[in-house]
Order: C-alpha cells, then structure tokens, then sequence
C-alpha cells in the first residue's frame, strides 16, 4: 500500500540565498498535469514542509498560519508526486465556495484544469465520473477536483470515490473543520496519501476530534509558523492591532448567563466530555451569541464615520444573527455589515 512506499527525494537548489524548485527533467507539462510556474520560488519553511512530508510517507498536517503560502506548499506536494510516482488524481476539500474559487485560481498557475465539484450534483457528478473513467483508463494522465465539506459527504459523491485510483492526493484545507463525527467518517479510507492544512488545526473543545484528524492525516509536521513567525520572516506584513471591547446587551447577557448555566449542569451530569454533544451545541450557541453581539455593530459604525474614504478593507463575520431596524427584522451579521 502507499504507506509502503519509498521516500522520494527533493531536488533544491540556493540561488542567492533563495530556494527554488527543481523539476525533473522530461517533456514540458502536458495540459491539466501539475507544474511549478516559473514565477514561483518557494521559502525555506515551505521546502522543509515538503521534505517532512514525504518523510512521513506521504501523511502530515501542515499548521502554517494564514496567508503563509499553504496553498503553494500543497501544490507543489502535488507536483513532486506527479513526477516521482506518476500522481493521477488530486482531490482538494474545502469548507467553503469561495475557498473552492481561490484554489481554482492557484490550480490554474499550476497547469491545472479541475473541476469544482459543490451545489447541483447534475453540474458535475457526470463530467467526474466520466474522467475517473478516463484515468482509469489511461486516457488522461492527471484529474484534479475541489469540492465542499457539503458535498463530500453527500451520496452522489461519496459514490465516486470507489472509483479514485490508489494514485489519488486527498487535501483537506482548513481541516480543522473535518474532524466533526459526519465529515470524519465521509473521508475516503482508500486514499493513501493525505494532508491537511490549517492554522489552526486542533480543534476548540473537542479533543477526540482532533485526535481523529490527525489519525487520518497525519500529525502536525515541522516547522509550524504561527503569525509571528511569518512576519519575521517575510511571509507576512507588519500590521498593528487594535482591540475594541463592547459589552452585551442587558438582553444577551441574560442569554449568556442562562446558556453558562445550562453547559455547567451539562457538564455535571455527563462524564465523558468529549462525546457530550449537548454540550458541544451549548457551547456554539454561546459562541454565536458573541459573535454576533449588537454592540460590535455600533462600535464599527463609529470607527467607520472618519474612514468612509477608506479602501481595500476586509470585514470578518461570525455566522450569528442580529436584529434588524425594525423589531420583527432578523438579518445574518454578514448582512447587516
């Protein structure tokens, strides 16, 4: 099995205190097999990532902090198994749509063409069963696909994977996010090679998850580069952080009193913690009730008034709902934002 296979070497070569990646000589890249665009030079600690997991025969979470280049890591992963072994499939699970978007786009630099496999199963379902075919075939020599956690786990894709050959690279970004019971048990036992990627991969509260993660994929591989790290070493900008504290409402706060005390009883009665999903539901209700706290709104709407000229800002939300302008209106955070 692939567990078995052989460490494969990495071609590096420092070039003015630079690392670049070395492809292996043969043919130019034949269209929709992965290759490393020439305008892409990988870092030190991404070429250390890629050792490190092949090191390990093929598993391994890489924990680099956002914007550090996991996507870069990942593909190029991607292309030193095309080469090595002849990779025939690379199979990327996102938890979002727009994450889907943004992978095709760094696919595309790397001379592939996938298919993003999310929302109506008759816009996909037929064109991957019919390429899987091909490869089994030997009529395509590369498949890439990027799907949702939502899709993996519905029917008309879990039917397909019987059909992905041993050859196949699983890639669970933000993986942090796999290791609920449902999507845990949806990922695909005959993929041999595997990795995750996440910030922050273990996950809040929930032990036996975090534990299942990195029993499918692999543990979390050397170097880790928190935030700081980045920064130091370029990865990243400097940037000042300013926090802005609000309260709860007279409203909320009596939710939040409420549902502590509701998770404390939870917590009481039930010994096995890990397995106690009512507390587990508890504690996003509550995490939600933050989140979308009413007065975050008042507070950006006065940090806002002397930066209406501002541009190029992002605002992060949480998945809460808040109350409209009139007493019946209920709008999503992201909404009323």
């Amino acid at each position: 099995m692939i567990d078995k296979n052989p460490i494969y070497p990495l071609a590096v070569a420092e070039t003015k205190g630079t690392y670049q990646w070395q492809l292996s000589s043969g043919n130019p890249a034949t269209s929709g097999c992965p290759s490393i665009p020439p305008s892409i030079q990988l870092r030190r600690y991404q070429q250390q990532a890629i050792t490190n997991w092949f090191a390990n025969q093929g598993r391994g979470t890489l924990k680099m902090a956002t914007g550090s280049g996991k996507t870069i890591t990942a593909l190029a992963i991607a292309t030193q198994l095309y080469q090595q072994i002849g990779l025939q499939v690379l199979l990327v699970v996102c938890p979002y749509r727009h994450l889907v978007t943004q992978w095709a786009r760094e696919c595309q630099q790397f001379n592939l063409e996938p298919i993003l496999a999310f929302e109506n199963v008759r816009n996909w379902q037929s064109q991957l069963s019919t390429r899987l075919y091909n490869v089994q075939a030997g009529n395509q020599p590369f498949l890439t696909i990027i799907t949702t956690n939502a899709t993996l786990i519905t029917e008309g894709f879990q039917s397909q994977l019987k059909y992905f050959p041993d050859k196949t690279l699983i890639i669970g970004d933000e993986a942090h996010n796999l290791g609920s019971p449902r999507l845990e048990a949806s990922l695909p036992r005959n993929l041999g090679l595997r990795l995750a990627l996440s910030a922050t991969p273990e996950r809040y509260f929930d032990d036996q998850g975090t534990d299942v993660l990195f029993n499918y994929f692999g543990p979390v591989l050397e170097p880790e580069l928190t935030l700081a790290d980045a920064i130091e070493q370029g990865a990243l900008v400097h940037y000042l952080y300013y926090p802005i504290l609000v309260e709860l409402t007279a409203t909320e706060a009596s939710a939040y009193a409420k549902l502590t005390k509701r998770i404390g009883w939870a917590l009481a009665e039930e010994e096995n913690l890990q397995k106690n999903d009512a507390v587990t539901s508890l504690l996003m209700q509550r995490a939600r009730l933050i989140g979308a706290a009413a007065n975050k709104l008042t507070a950006l709407r006065k940090l806002m008034i002397n930066r209406l000229d501002t541009y190029h800002t992002l605002f992060y939300c949480g998945d809460g709902s808040v109350e409209g302008g009139s007493s019946n209106s209920i709008n999503s955070q992201l909404a009323a934002v």
